[in-house]
């Protein structure tokens, strides 16, 4: 199965025009619902994820 063949006009149609367009908007609508800056990950009293396997391994 050739690859290359099918992600070349997938990548061409998202790199110009409305495909270029609906790609950012695409991208802009990710950082806007997952930011970098999110806040860690906690687990029930707010302990962090190390301090919580922690406790359960001991």
């Amino acid at each position: 199965m050739d690859f290359n063949a099918l992600l070349e006009p997938a990548i061409q149609f998202s790199s110009e025009g409305i495909g270029a367009q609906l790609a950012k908007a695409g991208e802009f609508l990710y950082m806007l619902l997952y930011p970098s800056n999110a806040e860690g990950a906690v687990i029930d009293n707010g302990k962090g994820a190390a301090e919580a396997i922690q406790v359960a391994t001991k």
